[in-house]
């Protein structure tokens, strides 16, 4: 994989309709230099665990900063 050119934060709070529809929004991109980090901001929603499972696309992941 090249090095990505952009790497793009998506926060989610409780609207997995969402996050998904903003991950398909960076699937379909020309540009594919790209990651995604997504900030959970209710870790105890597991919904979003299970999208990112279902996508399954290796440039997006779980952002979980250290505290």
């Amino acid at each position: 994989m090249q090095q990505p050119l952009v790497t793009v934060y998506v926060v989610t709070y409780r609207r997995p309709q969402l996050l998904r529809r903003a991950l398909n929004s960076l699937l379909v991109q020309t540009e594919t230099r790209w990651v995604a980090r997504v900030v959970n901001d209710d870790p105890a929603d597991y919904r979003v665990l299970e999208i990112l499972r279902d996508i399954g696309d290796s440039r997006i992941a779980l952002f979980e900063p250290v505290m």
